[in-house]
């Protein structure tokens, strides 16, 4: 961190502090008030991180359990526990024992 008396002595690097100053409603001219400026933003920093954790922790571990129960659902067309097989029978080219030779 550059100290307030620093700046101050470089014209261009006042006339840049005065005017981001005005714009952040900070002194850059005060040491203290600097230091403060940071603290608080790490601290909102760090509390924008663990929302984000709170948020995304429980959403991966839905999606993972939803992805877990479609992915067999969706590549079988049946629900997990299902034992109803998706082999397709033979198609016999004759006809079906009940359907008699007049209905034809």
């Amino acid at each position: 961190m550059v100290p307030g008396d620093v700046l101050a002595a470089v014209p261009a690097a006042r006339e840049a502090a005065e005017a981001e100053g005005r714009r952040l409603r900070c002194d850059f001219f005060d040491d203290e008030a600097v230091l403060k400026m940071l603290r608080l933003r790490h601290i909102d920093e760090m509390q924008l991180h663990y929302a984000g954790k709170r948020l995304a922790y429980p959403t991966a571990i839905i999606l993972f359990g939803l992805f877990a129960y479609w992915g067999p659902t969706s590549s079988t067309g049946n629900p997990p526990g299902t034992r109803i097989s998706t082999t397709r029978r033979p198609v016999s080219s004759s006809p079906p024992s009940w359907c008699s030779s007049s209905e034809r």
